[in-house]
């Protein structure tokens, strides 16, 4: 007896035969059982996964002699002659060889004669894509309305290739590809059925390299058995089938990785020497470095068994190599290959890419290499242009009591609070004069500690021997009303901080006889807040919350690290930490349990304590709290001093031993009061009674904190004064007032 091949002799006989198609043969056998069987059918899907064989089960199904049955006896006179293709009602048609009008024009007139033995006249049509269009179009009134007697089932590969108006006029059924659980446990069986043995690890590799055809996978079985003298092995497998090994793609990669130009060319010649093509060599490449990109999200996926035997070793590759470099070894892996197959030696060809590729990687290292030592160059550049400049800004404010001529802004830190808006500044250099003495700066640069170090304690700062004030300087009638302050320049106010120094004399306006409203004292009371032991002293918080952010960068949290950045360390002790911000945004971002663990293990590791963080709002009862807590420790720690209450009237001694004279009423001018009496002026220099005007009363409309999305548009304008008051914000409160003019 001729020898049979076993694709063919282990073709499929009934519906529970078909391996990896049951969603069709579920529903065929159903359709046959409630006879509710179509005219037409189409199967389509992959080579080697059934189409043709359930065709011919389903046509014995409906034409056997007990039947119409979803289980075909395959030993009646009529089931006998559909499996050896004698049978003249069940025609199986080869579209490829049949594909023109004339052959369907001779199908089209042997549709009008009843089956001979069946109850239906069967058409099978494979490579039913190969028609024409001329031929469909022949065929499509018949498919539409055929005789009852009757059936078309069409099998293709492409059915994109179909006209869609054949594809309505039929119940489609699509055929998947069959899993390689699915191939390797057949072979198996059909191992078995022929008595001869085949490894596990070579079912499988046959079953993954079939691609979910089954036909082709038997194909492959067949062979190896025609080769091997015992046991089917991995490595016949790959022998006849002209594959690499996984350990050696596995070591291949890894020095195409290193660079290694030497080790690679010894590679390919030992691919070359077994029989392998230079051209499978890159698809074998191509082929792993996907699957190390299927590994990299998906490790148990199916198409990966084929790397169990080294699944340890496959999976710590995956790991190690990034996606940037597998899109980069693909796309030139795929473009060696299409390089070699359009020459006659491809040898040549994969080498000098491969090495080529090789260098390129060693480059890429370099570079990265260079690219970072830049970036940490530039940030370095960056960080000390920043720290000179805040140098300067620094002892720019030291040197002139925090004035800016251009602005009209004079501004000072009593009791560590920023006094806000000052008298404007005449014309003349000499009538400014500072309240308090600021010690130079020693050194013109400042150095990153100076920088990240805690403000002076006011009681650095010590009173300047008073004088009165040069009375020539007032502005003259003619160039301003009464009551108005200088173009350019903002009223003066009055502090509301802190408690007056002693030699010092306040604002205009800070006090009112006939003006507005006096304002109530103002009285805080808020639940104290619990305050642990061995709280740091606050000069060291800028150092350390500029370490626990350097910290978070270097390991690679700069998410957390920017949002620490947006905030400031008010608050250190042995239990927990305290950072203030201004939007609430980063308070909720701040109570992720995720971040919070993040900035202990940075905190851990920076100062030797574990603590838990709490975020408050800048300007909260709790900011105060903790801000009055850390000012209280340390030696060099400014106390908190008590605010006075704001009176209406605050009785302020004069120059000399003469009190100052209370304000005349609202609008009465120099001039005016004269006449009802003298006025008294000790100074050295008397000036024109008559051109000399007294401001009127200044009267509060509104005040708000100061931040950077209400800046003036003279502040948005002044990129110095803007940076200060900003600098100065992150220590003090700033309150604007508004002042209404006449």
């Amino acid at each position: 007896m001729a020898y049979i091949a076993l694709y063919r002799k282990y073709r499929p006989q009934t519906f529970t035969d078909v391996v990896g198609q049951h969603q069709v043969s579920d529903t065929l056998m159903r359709a046959v059982r409630e006879d509710k069987v179509a005219h037409a059918y189409l199967f389509a899907g992959p080579r080697g996964t059934g189409k043709t064989s359930m065709a011919k089960i389903f046509a014995r199904a409906i034409n056997c002699e007990y039947g119409p049955t979803d289980h075909p006896c395959n030993e009646c006179t009529s089931c006998k002659q559909i499996l050896s293709g004698q049978s003249m009602d069940v025609l199986e048609i080869d579209a490829a060889s049949n594909r023109g009008i004339d052959e369907i024009r001779a199908l089209r007139e042997s549709v009008k004669f009843m089956p001979v033995e069946g109850r239906k006249k069967i058409f099978i049509i494979d490579e039913a894509h190969m028609l024409t269009t001329e031929a469909w179009n022949a065929l499509l009134k018949t498919i539409e309305e055929p005789p009852a007697h009757i059936m078309f089932i069409f099998a293709t590969t492409e059915i994109e290739k179909l006209p869609v108006t054949i594809v309505s006029r039929c119940q489609r059924y699509t055929f998947r590809r069959i899993t390689s659980d699915d191939i390797a446990q057949r072979l198996q069986y059909v191992a078995d059925q022929e008595q001869f043995s085949i490894s596990e690890g070579a079912a499988r590799l046959i079953a993954v390299h079939a691609d979910g055809g089954l036909r082709d996978a038997l194909s492959i079985l067949d062979q190896c058995a025609g080769m091997a003298t015992g046991e089917i092995t991995p490595q016949i497998v790959e022998e006849l089938i002209g594959l690499v090994g996984k350990d050696w793609i596995v070591q291949f990669l890894d020095d195409l990785r290193d660079g290694n130009g030497a080790n690679i060319l010894k590679h390919v010649k030992a691919a070359l020497s077994e029989g392998r093509d230079a051209t499978q060599i890159m698809e074998a490449l191509i082929s792993h470095v996907r699957a190390l990109l299927v590994a990299k999200v998906a490790p148990d996926a199916e198409e990966l068994k084929v790397y169990d035997s080294l699944r340890d070793t496959f999976l710590a590759q995956a790991q190690s190599v990034s996606f940037e470099e597998l899109n980069l070894y693909i796309r030139s892996a795929q473009a060696i290959l299409n390089d070699a197959k359009q020459v006659d030696n491809p040898r040549t060809i994969v080498e000098m890419g491969l090495l080529v590729l090789c260098a390129r990687m060693s480059d890429i290292d370099e570079s990265i290499e260079e690219r970072v030592s830049a970036l940490e160059r530039s940030d370095r550049a960056e960080q000390e242009g920043l720290l000179n400049r805040v140098a300067q800004l620094e002892q720019g404010m030291s040197a002139g009591g925090f004035n800016s001529g251009a602005s009209g802004y004079s501004g000072g830190t009593a009791g560590g609070v920023m006094n806000g808006y000052a008298t404007p500044s005449a014309p003349a250099p000499s009538a400014v004069v500072p309240n308090y003495v600021a010690p130079q700066s020693k050194n013109s640069q400042s150095s990153e500690d100076d920088y990240f170090s805690a403000p002076p304690p006011m009681e650095e700062y010590e009173p300047a021997e008073m004088m009165p004030p040069p009375v020539g300087n007032m502005p003259p009638r003619g160039n301003q009303a009464p009551g108005m302050v200088p173009p350019g320049a903002e009223p003066p106010r009055a502090s509301s901080r802190g408690p007056a120094q002693k030699g010092t004399v306040p604002p205009a306006g800070s006090s009112s006889q006939t003006g507005g409203p006096a304002r109530a004292p103002q009285q805080t009371s808020t639940a104290p807040v619990a305050i642990g032991e061995g709280v740091v002293n606050k000069a060291e918080y800028s150092t350390i919350q500029h370490n626990v952010v350097k910290y978070l960068k270097d390991t690679s949290r700069a998410m957390v690290a920017t949002m620490l950045g947006f905030g400031q360390l008010i608050f250190l002790d042995h239990v927990h930490a305290v950072f203030a911000f201004k939007s609430v945004t980063y308070l909720k971002m701040l109570s992720n349990d995720v971040h919070k663990k993040d900035i202990f293990d940075a905190f851990q590791s920076m100062t030797g304590r574990g603590v838990s963080v709490d975020a408050v709002m800048v300007g909260s009862p709790e900011y105060k709290q903790y801000r009055q807590a850390a000012d209280q420790t340390g030696s060099n720690a400014v106390k908190p001093k008590a605010k006075p209450a704001r009176e209406e009237d605050i009785p302020i001694e004069g120059f000399g031993d003469e009190p100052i004279k209370p304000r005349p009423p609202k609008g009465l001018t120099q001039t005016e009061e004269n006449s009802q009496g003298p006025a008294v002026h000790h100074t050295a220099n008397p000036v024109n009674q008559g051109n000399v005007q007294e401001p009127t009363e200044v009267i509060i409309e509104s005040e708000y904190p100061w931040d950077l999305d209400n800046m003036s548009e003279e502040e948005k304008n002044n990129p110095l004064l803007a940076g200060t008051l900003e600098k100065l914000s992150e220590d003090n409160d700033i309150i604007v007032e508004v002042i209404k003019e006449d």
